[in-house]
C-alpha cells in the first residue's frame, strides 16, 4: 500500500507546507505589493530506503524563495527519518531571531548575551488532539 501518493504528492505538500506558509507569513503578506516572491527553487529526493518505499512521493524537499526586497528564505521538508515528531522553527534577520521557543530581539531591551524565553508549547509531539482541526 503506497501512503498518501493521491492525497499528499509530496513532502512539500504533506509536511512543508507549514513551514512556507510560516516563512511567507514572516515575509510580509502572501500577495503583498510591499515584498511578495520574486522567484521559487525547490528540489526533492525519494528516499532509496526500503523503509519507505511505500511513500508513492518523493520524501524530502528543500525550497528556496527570493522576495522583491532581495531577502531570502529556506524550508525543508524531511518525511524520511527515523526520529521522534519534531517541528524545527529557525527564524534569523537583521533584526532578531527565533530559535524554537527562544528569541533574541535588537529592538528589545533584553540580556544580549542570552536567549529569552517563549512560554508557547512545543510541537514536540503527533499527537495533534488539541489542533484547532480535528478530523476524528
Amino acid at each position: 500500500m503506497e501512503y498518501w501518493k493521491n492525497d499528499g504528492g509530496s513532502a512539500l505538500l504533506t509536511a512543508g507546507c507549514h513551514a512556507l506558509d510560516a516563512l511567507i507569513m514572516m515575509m510580509g503578506t502572501p500577495g503583498s505589493p510591499t515584498n511578495p516572491v520574486k522567484s521559487v527553487t525547490s528540489l526533492s529526493a525519494k528516499s532509496a530506503s526500503p523503509i519507505f518505499a511505500p511513500y508513492g512521493y518523493d520524501t524530502s524537499s528543500v525550497t528556496i524563495l527570493h522576495f522583491t526586497n532581495g531577502a531570502v528564505g529556506k524550508t525543508a521538508a524531511i518525511v524520511d527519518c527515523l526520529q521522534p515528531y519534531y517541528f524545527r522553527t529557525h527564524l534569523v534577520g537583521s533584526e532578531g531571531s527565533l530559535l524554537d521557543n527562544k528569541f533574541h530581539s535588537t529592538r528589545l531591551k533584553a540580556d544580549k548575551e542570552h536567549w529569552s524565553q517563549l512560554s508557547i508549547k512545543m510541537l514536540d509531539s503527533d499527537d495533534f488532539s488539541d489542533h484547532p482541526i480535528n478530523p476524528s
